[in-house]
């Protein structure tokens, strides 16, 4: 497993020694669009496997108890305290919501974003039905690459008056070791950050 923990500065804004950005959202392909291919559950190119169906994936992934120290160590990362604000970076069904929600308490804000509407609709469902402590949880479907872009991102958080100016935390789960150009999705991230705001990656 690796984490990633580090707080907004101004130099996280420049690229990495050597590292490749992508230039364009053509070079670097789209996320959303990989997903939507994924989510439609299609045959592979060459017409002989079928793509895995990803929510299903995602249960068993949930309901393993092998995940268990790995979510607590993202948790643990995320150091997050009352009163907080976090986005939930390719959220899934929201398997990391309830420990979020439980760490910002019920002054927090807890929003998830992923690519996919089918994996938003049953993270929005699984909160209803939460009995969890701490806020209600808001889940949008978004790209990782168009973060800052998001109409309902575009002041920290849709629904939250009281955290205009971005994230306390952005957390991301499993999202950048599938991407083409993560440094592209890691700028986006910290775009969200309020200054001094913590971004934690976990990618098993």
């Amino acid at each position: 497993m690796h984490l990633l923990t580090a707080p907004r500065t101004a130099s996280m804004r420049n690229n990495a020694p050597g590292a490749t950005r992508c230039s364009s959202a053509d070079s670097r392909g789209s996320y959303s669009s990989t997903w939507r291919k994924v989510d439609s559950n299609l045959l592979s190119s060459d017409q002989t496997t079928l793509t895995p169906d990803p929510i299903a994936y995602l249960k068993g992934f949930d309901a393993s108890a092998a995940t268990v120290p790995y979510r607590q160590a993202l948790l643990d990362a995320c150091a997050l305290e009352r009163g907080q604000s976090v986005l939930d970076v390719g959220c899934g069904l929201g398997g990391n919501t309830p420990g979020l929600r439980r760490g910002v308490g019920p002054a927090g804000r807890v929003v998830g974003v992923d690519a996919s509407e089918r994996a938003i609709a049953e993270a929005t469902a699984r909160a209803a039905s939460s009995s969890s402590a701490g806020p209600a949880a808001d889940f949008l479907v978004g790209d990782v690459y168009g973060l800052s872009n998001h109409a309902g991102l575009a002041h920290g958080c849709a629904s939250s008056p009281q955290h205009p100016q971005g994230f306390d935390v952005v957390v991301e789960d499993r999202v950048l070791q599938h991407l083409v150009c993560p440094l592209d999705a890691v700028s986006e991230m910290v775009q969200m950050l309020k200054p001094g705001g913590r971004l934690v990656c976990g990618n098993p």
